[in-house]
């Protein structure tokens, strides 16, 4: 009877279907659907801050308004609704010549919104994401929306500065 030996082609092969194996169960659970104690479907309440926006931008954003974002390029659209929007005046850091500190100083005109998105998401690892977008804490955010009570469209884009994953 033969002996059955293994050569490099045999080793190569192993390699192969190991590295397919380890391959498949990592694209499974990155997407955050299937396996590694991830949850799909949660509620994801982000804030973003956009900063000196003119008295009339600061009170077209409503409660109730549609927000889409996402690559619109590559068919990607995303969507959450506006639960929240919080104005304030807006304020520079101005040096004190007398007596050599900083003050708080207003801007005419110019408000601070707060807007608080709501939408349905999952997270994977430490990256929540409603569908394909990744929403992280101080990353720029880009999204629009048609404005349903002011009747008036409209683009954010601010920086992300709370996010609340309720999973």
């Amino acid at each position: 009877m033969k002996k059955f030996r293994f050569n490099l082609f045999d080793v190569l092969i192993l390699l192969v279907i190991v590295a397919l194996i380890f391959g498949a169960s990592s694209y499974v659970k990155g997407t955050g659907r299937v396996g590694g104690g991830n949850s799909g479907g949660a509620e994801i309440q982000f804030t973003v801050l956009l900063t000196e926006k003119s008295e009339f931008f600061a009170g077209i954003p409503s409660e109730g308004d549609f927000v889409r974002f996402g690559n619109y390029e590559a068919g990607e659209e995303n969507s959450g609704v506006v639960v929240s929007v919080q104005k304030t005046q807006s304020t520079r850091h101005v040096e004190n010549l007398i007596d050599g500190g900083y003050k708080e100083s207003p801007i005419e005109g110019m408000y601070d919104v707060a807007i608080t998105v709501k939408g349905t998401g999952f997270m994977t690892g430490d990256v929540v994401k409603i569908g394909t977008t990744e929403i992280r804490t101080g990353e720029t955010f880009f999204g629009k929306s048609l404005g349903i009570k002011s009747r008036k469209p409209y683009k954010i884009e601010g920086y992300v500065i709370n996010v609340d994953y309720k999973g």
